[in-house]
This record gives C-alpha cells, structure tokens and sequence, in this order.
C-alpha cells in the first residue's frame, strides 16, 4: 500500500522523489494511530491546561498519551480529508500540533517543503487519501513489522536512486 503512492506521485515527481515523500507519510500515519486511542483525552487535558509552560504542557500531555510524545491537534488524516478546501493549512496545523521531539523528525524530512510541493501539484489531498487507508495500527502491525515496512521502504527509495548497495541500506542477513 505504501509504495502504490509512487502511481500518485507518478508524472509530478521524479522517482528518485518517491521515498522523501512516502516515508514521512508513514511515518505519521503511525503515529497518528498509535496516538488514536488517547487523542480526546490529549485534547480535554490541553483545555484544562491552557496557559501552562509549555515544558509542563509537553510532559502532563505526553503522560495522558502513554507515549513520549503527543498531538494536540483535532487533526488526524481522517479529519483532514473531511475539509478538502483547506487541507494545507489543516494538515500544517496538524504538523504544529506533535511534541517538539517528533516535529523534529518531520523537520528533518523536509516535510513542510513536501507538503508545499504537493499541494503546489494538487495531489495533497490525493496522497493524504492513500495514507488514510494505510493499516499502520499498532495493534496489528507490531514494532519489528513496522521496522521491516520502513527498511523495505528505504531499500525501494535506494535502489530508484541508483546508490550503492549499503549506502541508506544494510539487509537483515548482512545484519545478521
């Protein structure tokens, strides 16, 4: 399912493209799962907090998440797709609302630039489509599945660039 994103992408983008989009998006389909459980309790608990320092903030809101970090948006990529008209400014928005740890991951995507290009495309919405249907859920997909879909993910991404084996990549038997 993930890498049926490249037909999305395909004719906008260049292949070498495909993976510094795909792989952002997974990533925060799961965390966007893995958070679901918690998300209105994050967000009542955010109400009663209001005007706290924001180092307390991150900590009770994380602590209410069960996780190490959290979101503080309404937004999911469901809720994205409810509002097509104003899926760019939603989904930043979204972006905005993860704990500074995870915002870094996506800063270290470029993941803001991706987003301005897909929408510069008219295929945001598209791809948030897609990744909507992605069965990331943590309670079927466990840690080691999802480590082999990201490593699977970083192996296509390798090989449409060309790179040298072991460059981005080191297969589980070499590991081994």
């Amino acid at each position: 399912l993930a890498w049926g994103a490249k037909e999305i992408l395909r004719g906008d983008f260049k292949r070498i493209d495909y993976g510094r989009i795909i792989l952002p998006f997974i990533v925060l389909r799961r965390l966007g799962r893995v958070l679901e459980e918690t998300k209105e309790d994050v967000l009542k608990e955010l109400e009663k907090h209001k005007g706290t320092d924001e180092n307390l903030l991150e900590a009770i809101l994380n602590d209410v998440s069960k996780q190490k970090f959290h979101n503080k948006s309404k937004y999911d990529l469901e809720l994205l797709l409810a509002d097509p008209e104003n899926i760019y400014k939603n989904m930043k928005t979204y972006l905005r609302g993860f704990s500074k740890d995870i915002r870094d991951i996506f800063e270290n995507f470029k993941f803001n630039n991706t987003i301005d290009e897909l929408n510069k495309q008219g295929l945001l919405y598209h791809i948030v489509q897609h990744f909507a249907k992605a069965p990331l859920d943590p309670k079927t997909i466990d840690q080691y599945k999802m480590g082999t879909i990201y490593e699977t993910l970083i192996r296509k991404t390798s090989e449409a660039t060309n790179e040298e084996a072991g460059e981005h990549f080191t297969p589980r038997e070499v590991i081994r």
